[in-house]
């Protein structure tokens, strides 16, 4: 009988001054804690100090009401709703439905949400709110464990701590613990990355069924799935490979599937995109262009040299998208010196898939937060200078800080 793995206390010497030895989960636990503790300063700031204010304004961020009108009202072809998959407001609504039962029992004059529409007034429900951040969280939670676990064989136990440390310090990842649905993608994404490069391919095709019910750029996974399997050890598992394929093209087609049995339309999902969102087919490359001139004009008017013409989004977020695309671009062009092949093809996918249908191309600081491979192939290139990587995560997380007020107090469009 063999003993018990046990985990060991961890050097994070990378992210300290002097050698430090804590246990991994500590050192997630306080990562966790300070970030998003940074990202509620923010938004309690953008709220005049109201700590409460800010929280409720975290499950209220731009989308997060249409997630709340899925949790409440599900698919309406009359609503904006049908632009957004339902795996993040169906989990939400998994807390949603034991959560007003706490609220009868503690309160039995609460009154649960009726079904939203898009005129609905926002954050009218404080536990449909709580219900999302609680999704949001417990993703981000599960993500960190599951990023963990696939790079500490692969690159180390410091680089990959650093590696969810660059996570969780992002300007961007302000969305990762709001009424946003990214945290439950990296997390599906990542298990199933996890679980295939693990040969354990029916559970890598449930955990990438869950990521393309939650987001359409799940997909993706069918190439990163057949990547690994190719270059797995022999002889290949054909039957269970099979199985976990078979899986993952489930839930690939279930959302369309269901839009065309309710609607008639299997396309519903782009056409509501393109109505309401302006993602309609565009030049991927000019979409790039795009993205490269509003970084040079982001840079301009924070110098105060000439302001943007683009008035939408501030000019810190025209810096941030800009500066996050070269970063995604360098990954996806260099990151099979240090990483597999199926985690550079997923870089390059989370990067090339929104230029295509990009509209505004408002968001790539939110979408790229899905290319997670390209924050630990960062940190593994910053493992022997700690005091840039200490700059990298400080400047990260002013950006946070700033793009969290501005957020809540509606001064710019973040992502």
């Amino acid at each position: 009988m063999t003993a018990p793995r046990r985990t060991l206390p961890v050097n994070v010497s990378l992210l300290v001054d002097r050698p430090l030895r804590l246990h991994p989960g500590l050192v997630l636990a306080g990562l966790f804690v300070l970030t998003r503790g940074v990202m509620l300063a923010g938004m309690a700031l953008g709220e005049h100090g109201n700590l409460l204010e800010a929280v409720r304004a975290a499950g209220n961020s731009w989308d997060s009401h249409w997630y709340e009108i899925v949790v409440t009202s599900w698919y309406s072809r009359h609503g904006l709703q049908g632009g957004f998959y339902p795996g993040y407001p169906l989990l939400a609504a998994l807390f949603y439905e034991p959560l007003k039962t706490v609220g009868h029992w503690l309160n039995p004059g609460y009154v649960p949400s009726p079904p939203l529409t898009p005129a609905s007034p926002m954050g009218h429900d404080p536990l449909l709110v709580a219900s999302l951040l609680l999704a949001a969280n417990l993703s981000l939670v599960a993500a960190l464990v599951a990023l963990w676990k696939l790079y500490r064989p692969e690159l180390g136990a410091g680089v990959a701590l650093l590696g969810c440390a660059l996570l969780l310090t992002a300007p961007s990842a302000l969305f990762l613990s709001t009424g946003y649905a990214e945290s439950t993608f990296i997390a599906a994404s990542a298990l199933a990355f996890l679980f295939a490069q693990q040969g354990r391919w029916p559970l890598a095709g449930l955990a990438g069924a869950v990521a393309c019910t939650t987001r359409l750029a799940g997909a993706f996974l069918v190439v990163a799935f057949l990547v690994i399997w190719l270059q797995g050890p022999r002889p290949r598992p054909v039957g269970a490979a099979l199985l976990g394929m078979a899986v993952l093209l489930a839930g690939v087609a279930a959302f369309p599937v269901y839009t065309w049995a309710a609607f008639g339309d299997p396309l519903l999902y782009v056409h509501m995109q393109a109505l309401n969102w302006g993602h309609r087919p565009s030049n991927p490359l000019g979409s790039y262009w795009t993205l490269m001139r509003r970084l040079g004009w982001g840079v301009l008017a924070e110098l105060r040299i000439r302001p943007s013409p683009v008035t939408e989004i501030g000019p810190r977020v025209q810096i941030v998208d800009g500066l996050m695309t070269i970063w995604a671009t360098l990954c996806s062009a260099l990151g099979w010196l240090r990483l597999p092949l199926a985690q550079v093809v997923w870089i390059a996918a989370m990067l090339v898939f929104p230029l295509p249908t990009a509209g505004n191309v408002y968001a790539m600081n939110r979408y790229l937060l899905e290319a997670w491979p390209a924050f630990f192939l960062a940190a593994w290139w910053l493992r022997r200078h700690r005091w840039l990587a200490i700059l990298v995560m400080g400047l990260g997380l002013a950006a946070m800080f700033l793009f969290a007020r501005d957020d809540v107090g509606g001064a710019t469009y973040v992502g």
